[in-house]
């Protein structure tokens, strides 16, 4: 018998809380849901973006929070497993709840969509809760096995919605508190026209911002703001908004 996959360290400000669901209310009810088997969640959630919009944030957040709940929980990124030996997906049925991220990176490999197949089929009999994440809808992704795309479609699949401005603003607020430094709500919208609108890149201002500040014992505002823009070279993006 293999030996169970080591837990990944999780991202520990990766929760429910800190994430802005804009018009994906649904979708992370779907997955809290998971957390309540008394409550007849759906067995197989799948999500999917064709950008960085969340998705490693709602499964780990699923994941820490059966973890506190003492729900026995495990995330896999398999795009960073694609090299490794398919094998680790055997045995996952003991967990209560599986999470399993870019499953897009491995369904092209044989021996990864067989395996992955047959674990959706072990984890439908065993009553275990299943999260995926993808970067297309399953009918859309390129396997190696014709019948996965039914298996990966076995329960509801929700498209993430992009934020709009305004929630991508509340995001940026929320997250730049947890980590305590302060941007005004009015310099985050000034930031906004400067960047890609997805939550992984403003993520990485709000840590570019918390060191830059703390390094040079400066407030952000909007002169901070823009001497970053002007020394970060091809971050800066001229805003180019749809519709405007």
């Amino acid at each position: 018998m293999k030996q169970l996959p080591l837990p990944i360290r999780l991202d520990q400000r990766a929760t429910f809380a800190a994430f802005v669901a804009g018009e994906n209310g649904m979708l992370v009810e779907a997955l809290k849901e998971m957390l309540n088997p008394a409550s007849k969640p759906e067995p197989q959630v799948y999500l999917w973006s064709g950008g960085p919009n969340g998705k490693s944030h709602l499964l780990q957040s699923l994941c820490q929070a059966a973890s506190e709940a003492g729900t026995r929980a495990i995330y896999l990124p398999l795009g960073e497993m694609a090299e490794s030996d398919f094998g680790i997906l055997e045995n996952l049925e003991r967990y209560a709840i599986v999470c399993l991220d870019d499953v897009h990176r491995v369904c092209g490999l044989p021996e990864w969509a067989e395996a992955l197949f047959h674990l959706i089929n072990r984890l439908r009999q065993s009553g275990s809760r299943l999260a995926m994440s993808a970067n297309g809808p399953p009918d859309a992704l390129d396997s190696a096995l014709p019948d996965l795309a039914s298996r990966l479609s076995w329960g509801p699949v929700y498209r993430i919605q992009p934020l709009r401005d305004g929630d991508l603003v509340d995001f940026v607020v929320r997250r730049s508190r947890r980590q305590g430094v302060v941007i005004p709500r009015d310099v985050v919208e000034y930031l906004i026209r400067f960047t890609r609108r997805d939550v992984t890149e403003m993520i990485e201002w709000v840590d570019l911002l918390d060191r830059e500040a703390l390094a040079r014992q400066r407030r952000v505002t909007r002169p901070f703001i823009r001497e970053l823009v002007a020394s970060s070279g091809g971050r800066r993006r001229q805003a180019t908004r749809q519709g405007h």
